[in-house]
């Protein structure tokens, strides 16, 4: 229902909004972080929306700094089980 709405939002995103993103929710990334986190949102959000990402949580795990991974991952986990 809402796939068309979440694909136009996220090919609309860019490094410095994904940026912007996590500092409102007071997570410290750089530019390379926002980058691949930005790849994976765009190559994997139905996964992460359907799916099961478990094995790409754990390739982020070592692309991210870690408080910034848990944070992260603490918020996938709060908004996945909203929309549950």
């Amino acid at each position: 229902m809402y796939d068309n709405l979440i694909k136009q939002y996220i090919n609309k995103l860019d490094n410095q909004m994904v940026i912007e993103l996590c500092q409102k929710k007071e997570i410290n990334i750089n530019e390379k972080e926002a980058d691949t986190l930005l790849k994976y949102t765009k190559k994997y959000w139905e996964i992460f929306y359907r799916g099961d990402p478990s094995d790409i949580i754990k390739e982020l795990e070592q692309k991210i700094n870690s408080q910034a991974f848990l944070q992260l991952k603490k918020l996938y986990i709060e908004y996945k089980n909203k929309i549950n």
